[in-house]
């Protein structure tokens, strides 16, 4: 069986042009892939902490799922989020209100919402 080890190994030093184009489509195959089975299991009131997500600043917040509509959903964060997300260096935080303890950040892509334990 073929390590990890031993794909990076091929890619950094065997890997012509045209290997590295077919590895590149088969990973953007199975990320599309990954995030299809992450989105299904975003259900209403899931407890989810956004992924791979733009701008940056939402990355690793916490809160409850409110709302999904087609591929997105609205996400009440949690109190440590909430802060967070007041102090970052992103438009959304000139919206969260002075002394909130939670705010409804709406429209995720649900393949950004990665369930956490229950």
């Amino acid at each position: 069986m073929t390590t990890l080890s031993d794909t990076l190994g091929f890619i950094a030093s065997e890997a012509t042009e045209a290997d590295i184009d077919r590895i590149f489509d088969a990973a953007k195959h199975r990320l599309r892939a990954l995030r299809a089975v992450r989105a299904a299991d975003v259900d209403l009131g899931s407890t989810v902490k956004t992924v791979n997500i733009s701008p940056k600043a939402l990355n690793g917040l916490h809160g409850t799922v409110q709302a999904i509509s087609g591929k997105r959903a609205d996400v009440m964060l949690d109190a440590p989020s909430t802060n967070r997300l007041r102090f970052a260096r992103t438009r959304y935080a000139t919206a969260v209100p002075p002394g909130a303890t939670e705010y409804l950040l709406t429209g995720i892509p649900l393949s950004c919402c990665e369930p956490v334990g229950s």
